[in-house]
Formats: C-alpha cells, structure tokens, sequence
C-alpha cells in the first residue's frame, strides 16, 4: 500500500497496490515535480525506498526547494530512503534504460521519472522504439512490484499528451493545471 501523502488526494484515488503506475501530466509550473516528491517523501517516511530520476532539476536545487516546503530529502536520503539522480538527456534511450535498470536492482519500492517526455519525444519518428519504451514502463512497477511515478509536461497550447500514448500504460493520472488571476484589490 502506498499513500500520495495528500489526504484528499488518497480519498480521490483510492488504495494504491503495487503494481501501480501514476502520471502526473502538466505545463510548466503547475507542480508536477512538487507532487511526485511529497509522494516519494511521505512513502519514504513510511519505510519504502524511493529513487527519484530527473533529467532536469539540479539536485542542490531540489533538496533545497523542497526543504522550504517542508519535505526534508536530506535526512530521508541520510537513512537510504531517498535518492536523487540526475541522467543527462543526452544519453541515448538504451542507456537510459540500463541506468534505470541498474538503480532499480538496488531495492526501490517507488521510482519517479521526471520526465518522461525527454524520453518520448525524441521517439516520435521511431514508433517501434517508442512502443518499446512504453513497453518497458509498463512492465517496470511489476519488476519493483511497487509504485512508477511518470511525470510528463503537456505540450504548449495541448490539455492531452497525444502522441506520446503514455496514458495508456498508467493506472492512474493526474492532470495538474494552473491559472493566473488578477488581484481585485
């Protein structure tokens, strides 16, 4: 069992059992990194191992972040229940997998991949490589037997990931969105 770490948000979705593969989905800035790392920190606080993959953020920066919103991934990370790795983009997909294949044989029972659009889109020209992928993503939260945590950015001016089809192999996903309002002061 594994909880998002936001009451309504458990309620919403119900009992998390492993296998389970959550998306987060959104533009920039709607809290996608935010979320998958309160529930990677409420699960490690629980005891359950998360690895947290990102092709993006700066690790100094995320801790730090996160930190000034009450989520504390250096005592986490202290006790082996947390890890941070950053992959450069610039790997190749096969290499990405076998990097990712490599830090799951270490015990993890939740792995956050942040995104996995860095991945797909590269693949739109190749849609065997990108069935494969997708394929290997399906499969992932059975060899963890635990939680895949995909986030993805929606595209500028889309509310849908198509044509990446990710949506297909998660149980669950979360469209965050965002608006700006005008103060009325």
């Amino acid at each position: 069992m594994f909880t998002t770490g936001i009451p309504g948000l458990d309620n919403l979705i119900g009992e998390i059992v492993a296998p389970y593969t959550l998306l987060i989905a959104g533009h920039p800035g709607t809290g996608k990194t935010t979320m998958a790392t309160t529930i990677c920190h409420a699960n490690a606080e629980r005891g359950k191992k998360c690895l947290y993959i990102s092709f993006y953020e700066d690790k100094e920066k995320h801790y730090r972040y996160m930190r000034r919103l009450g989520l504390d991934l250096e005592s986490l990370e202290l006790k082996g229940l947390y890890r941070f790795v950053r992959l450069p983009i610039t790997l190749d997909v096969d290499s990405i997998v076998n990097v990712i294949g490599e830090k799951v044989s270490e015990g993890y029972s939740i792995v956050v991949v942040d995104s996995i659009s860095t991945l797909l889109e590269p693949l739109l020209g190749d849609p065997e490589k990108r069935a494969w992928l997708l394929n290997y993503f399906y499969q992932l939260p059975i060899m963890l037997n635990g939680l895949l945590i995909l986030v993805a950015e929606l595209p500028y001016g889309e509310e849908r990931l198509t044509p990446w089809s990710v949506e297909f192999i998660v149980d669950a996903m979360i469209l965050l969105k965002h608006r700006i309002e005008e103060d009325s002061r």
